[in-house]
């Protein structure tokens, strides 16, 4: 069995086979529970079900691991289909006292969705017959839609089907024939009496109390005829007492038919029987000669390594309990009611008489509300001229600031927006690789051209919607590698003679385009190699422990894929190691095999794809060869820019700049806001230039001064050399291994790296 995970706005994301799933609904629950590894479990309010079958639902809540014995799994709960249904409320419409429905049954199922705004969701399945119902008041959706189907002889069904959770009312499978204890392990309960008498008290008080009564005989018909006494006869009272003599023997005839039952089962089902909601099933105990049947009132549903078990909740026990209540929403009396002081009750009518006690406290309270609401108002007065005087006192300390305001000026190299200064080195030339400076027209027109921070890669096959492909525009880390990294293939025929592969057929694998693909003819042989001889170390930049997916353009799959690795970290053996793989899928939209890398220091990985001998146009077709990483722990990974900002490999945004710049203009966006601040908050703004500040530049060049706002502010800098140096010899992307020491020091912005031995820094601005 295998669960699919959903996301309302983007489709079908992925299959999970290896899981746990604990799902009930029926009289209660109507909930899951799911646990899969962490990087493949769902979010909160995506979907997952088991396509064409009635279990799924939404994700509500999502609990994770952390710390040094974290397993590494997530387990998400939510609501089954059932349980989004019993979260919405059938209500009549207006000016009615129930909402009543008849017509065909599919049309009905059709209005009832809508009514709970969840056709987004839910279908309904087409059905000519016949059905009618009036609901109880303020019932659930799920309640009303159980109780719609058993006034008509039917079941709830439900199946994920067209992109949609389909209802359906099939009709009621009586299993009476099929169910014993060859598929069944059950205990089972025998009542010989239930209650039988029913006492229906309703709207009244002593004798006026209105009083039906209501008998069942031993076959459980109900009547008003009594047919068994003494010791067989059971009584129970049903103290309905709002309730008039019509709806005593609506709901009294209902109760008693409640009670009516030969006994209770609980049943745990064997994997060759599965049945629904609804259905009734009979348990045999052939040893003692005893037969219980009873309705399906709950299903449980466990599936572990894709096999599923099933167990149901059946019947209710009834034994002597010999009382039960109801309320109704009739206007009909049943209580009793009492005239207090200065009241009086007559005919069902109440009289008031307001005495002088009243009245004096009446009097008492308005003339302590009047002297409390004078009491305001002075206060409002007093309130309201001590905000005058602060303002009068606010612009007169913004017109005795304004002339020093107005005098700050910029000096050369300096410039000064809002309560921001900033320099600048006027004496920089053209960048080089041994020193900073400007950067080059040649620069530009690369940075011009690289992929920008953001940018999305085509996720979906537009010629298949909904359906789910191996890319991402995220989790993929060798997304464009023929640029990033070494790539070299070639292609070898049946013949032994051995072809290079083409720029294009190098880079189709890495586009993150499943329409790109790489044809292999039958018979001959892809070896395609991924070096990362231009990475630090000559090795994967970062923790390479993940899968490795090799993806075909639909049905279009090879005869035989194998990957291996060539691991350079000692303690796991140095040399080729073959990854372990599996077929994902085979179905006739998308063909991927998986591939599971569990060696550190990897230089070089290669791929062998044999053509199929055999196939649609007899050929097959590569689309994607991609690597989705594990999370090594849950703190920020420097190697993969993914762990932090949701962003692509830091070769691929090696401009940040575009970054930068974009911080720069939010920047000037809040100056510009600061600007229009009112003259009241800039007034108390500037007592903070009562006391002078020293102003200082530091970085590639350094200089201070000391400003208390009564002048113009002029700053000296002086270049740098040490630091200017040491940023040149140490550009952004360069990683360097200290004994301890932290480089922030010295200039530019470091974090941490994962490293084994000496420490390792990263340079990120």
């Amino acid at each position: 069995m295998v669960l699919v995970v959903h996301d309302p706005e983007r489709g079908d994301l992925r299959e999970l086979l290896d899981f746990e799933l604990d799902l009930a609904f029926g009289s209660d629950e109507n909930a899951f529970e799911l646990t899969c590894a962490d990087g493949l479990a769902p979010a909160e309010g995506q979907l997952v079900f088991v396509d064409g079958s009635e279990y799924g639902g939404v994700v509500d809540e999502a609990s994770y691991e952390a710390g040094r014995e974290a397993t590494g799994t997530v387990t998400c709960k939510g609501r089954t289909w059932h349980g989004v249904l019993a979260g919405k409320r059938l209500l009549p419409d207006s000016g009615s006292g129930y909402l009543s429905v008849s017509g065909k049954a599919g049309e009905v199922l059709a209005s009832l969705i809508g009514r709970m705004g969840l056709d987004g969701l839910f279908s309904a399945a087409a059905d000519d017959s016949q059905v009618s119902h009036t609901f109880e008041r303020f019932c659930d959706g799920y309640s009303g839609l159980k109780a719609l189907a058993k006034a008509n002889g039917r079941k709830v069904a439900m199946r994920r089907k067209g992109g949609k959770v389909e209802i359906s009312l099939p009709p009621v499978v009586d299993y009476a024939s099929k169910v014993d204890s060859d598929l069944l392990d059950f205990t089972l309960t025998s009542v010989h009496r239930c209650v039988n008498h029913l006492v229906c008290a309703g709207t009244g008080e002593l004798e006026d109390r209105a009083v039906v009564h209501f008998y069942a005989d031993a076959a459980g018909n109900v009547s008003h005829t009594q047919s068994l006494f003494g010791v067989d006869e059971i009584a129970a009272l049903y103290d309905y007492s709002n309730a008039d003599e019509e709806k005593l023997e609506e709901e009294g005839r209902k109760k008693l038919q409640e009670y009516q039952t030969r006994g209770s089962v609980e049943v745990e089902a064997h994997d060759d029987i599965d049945v629904d909601v609804g259905d009734v099933i009979s348990a045999r105990d052939n040893a003692h000669g005893r037969t219980v049947t009873a309705t399906v009132a709950k299903k449980i549903v466990k599936v572990s390594r894709g096999v599923a078990t099933y167990s149901y909740e059946v019947g209710s026990e009834t034994t002597t309990k010999t009382s039960s209540s109801g309320t109704a929403e009739s206007s009909g009396g049943g209580h009793a009611y009492f005239a207090g002081s200065g009241l009086t009750l007559s005919n069902y009518t109440f009289s008031a008489d307001v005495d002088k006690a009243a009245l004096a406290a009446v009097e008492t309270k308005a003339v302590e509300a009047k002297t409390a609401a004078s009491n305001a108002s002075a206060a409002a007065g007093k309130a309201e001229t001590a905000a005058k005087t602060a303002t009068d006192a606010a612009e007169a300390n913004a017109k005795a600031i304004a002339g020093k305001q107005d005098k700050l000026t910029a000096g050369a190299n300096v410039t000064i927006d809002g309560a921001t200064i900033s320099a600048k080195d006027t004496t920089y030339t053209e960048a080089t690789t041994s020193k900073s400076g400007l950067m080059s027209a040649a620069d530009k027109k690369k940075l011009d051209k690289a992929i920008k921070s953001g940018d999305e890669l085509m996720t979906t096959n537009p010629s298949t919607p909904g359906s789910t492909l191996y890319i991402s525009k995220i989790d993929n880390a060798l997304y464009a590698a023929d640029k990033r990294f070494n790539v070299s293939g070639k292609m070898i025929s049946d013949d032994g003679a051995e072809t290079e592969l083409s720029a294009v057929n190098l880079a189709a694998p890495f586009a993150g385009d499943y329409e790109k693909q790489v044809r292999i003819q039958p018979g001959s042989t892809m070896v395609m190699r991924i070096r990362f001889d231009n990475q630090y170390n000559g090795q994967f930049p970062g923790y390479p422990y993940g899968y490795i997916i090799v993806s075909f353009y639909f049905a279009l799959g090879p005869k035989s894929v194998t990957v291996r690795a060539y691991n350079a970290y000692e303690p796991q053996g140095t040399g080729w190691k073959a990854l372990d793989g599996e077929k994902m899928s085979s179905s006739s939209y998308r063909m991927a095999w998986r591939f599971r890398n569990k060696y550190y220091g990897i230089q070089e990985f290669e791929v062998t794809i044999e053509g199929a001998a055999s196939g649609s146009e007899g050929r097959t077709s590569l689309s994607q060869i991609e690597m989705h990483l594990d999370r090594p722990y849950s703190g920020i990974n420097p190697f993969l820019s993914k762990y932090a900002a949701e962003e692509l490999y830091y070769p691929l945004t090696a401009p940040k700049f575009i970054g930068d710049l974009q911080g720069t203009a939010d920047a000037a966006k809040t100056a510009d806001k600061a600007t229009n601040a009112s003259s009241a908050d800039s007034a108390s703004k500037a007592d903070r230039l009562k006391t002078a500040r020293k102003v200082s530049i530091s970085g590639a060049v350094n200089g201070s001064a000391t400003w208390d706002g009564s002048d113009d502010l002029a700053i000296t800098v002086t270049g740098d050399s040490a630091a200017a140096g040491f940023l040149a010899a140490h550009p952004v992307g360069f990683y360097a291994e200290t004994s301890g020491a932290d480089p922030n020091d010295y200039g530019g912005t470091w974090e941490r790296a994962p490293s084994v031995g000496p420490h390792t820094w990263l340079r990120t601005k």
